[in-house]
């Protein structure tokens, strides 16, 4: 690449920097004009959205993912004017294992081993068979298969004021506090996004907002910004794991 390349390219980068910076101070002022507990959830989700680059990302994707799932439970206790949740259903997980009852030793092909749909992690299966469901299994095969229903299913979180509009989806795997009551409707569009006066924030734009901006903002309104002793222990351990791993790639 020419100098003048090199030159360009990074001029283009500084203004793409500049706009997303200006970008942000007008978003946060113009959202000053609400209550405060509006104001707070707009800035939250503002942020939220950028956290949610990093956990896509691979880098501390468990951590990324409680804390959004913390914030979305905030969000579904506040229930404030402009939230929705609904139901996405994007399909169950199927696998094949050994089934325990299967004795003919001759039958058994160690190369199914190799499956990669071939599970040999049965004990938690075994577990929950029911004695009154062995209709249901052709006992003269050595294998079964096991359904997860809704296993790759979401809750989707939209929210809308005025002209903000933010989506939000975690899976339905360990979500236990939402009531169906509460669901008011399905989808089938499991796509994330986040929109300012009908523009739509740009993957660029994620990118320019350090994780530990993001965990003071996801912190502090977890905790409706009082920092006490567990709200400052639970920040400091999410930014000390966060130092670890970027000393470890650097």
């Amino acid at each position: 690449m020419e100098i003048e390349d090199k030159k360009e390219l990074r001029n283009g980068e500084i203004k793409d920097l500049k706009f997303t910076a200006d970008y942000k101070r007008k978003y946060l002022s113009e959202i000053r004009k609400y209550p405060e507990d509006i104001y707070r959830i707009l800035r939250a989700c503002y942020f939220l959205y950028h956290l949610n680059h990093y956990a896509k990302s691979g880098v501390m994707e468990n951590e990324f993912y409680f804390l959004k799932t913390d914030i979305l439970e905030k969000f579904y206790k506040l229930n404030f004017r402009g939230l929705s949740i609904s139901y996405i259903r994007r399909g169950d997980k199927k696998r094949i294992i050994r089934t325990p009852w299967y004795e003919d030793d001759e039958n058994y092909d160690d190369d199914t081993e190799d499956d990669e749909n071939y599970d040999d992690d049965t004990e938690d299966d075994y577990e929950n068979y029911d004695d009154d469901t062995e209709d249901d299994y052709d006992f003269s095969s050595p294998y079964m298969e096991i359904v997860e229903t809704g296993y790759y299913d979401l809750y989707s979180f939209k929210i809308e004021i005025d002209d903000f509009t933010y989506n939000f989806c975690i899976p339905i795997g360990g979500v236990d506090w939402i009531k169906e009551e509460r669901i008011q409707g399905m989808e089938y569009d499991p796509i994330e996004y986040a929109r300012s006066h009908g523009r739509e924030i740009t993957e660029e734009e994620s990118k320019t907002i350090s994780p530990v901006r993001i965990a003071v903002e996801m912190y502090g309104f977890l905790y409706d910004w009082k920092w006490e002793k567990k709200a400052r222990d639970e920040l400091r351990d999410f930014v000390d794991i966060y130092r670890e791993i970027k000393e470890f790639w650097s």
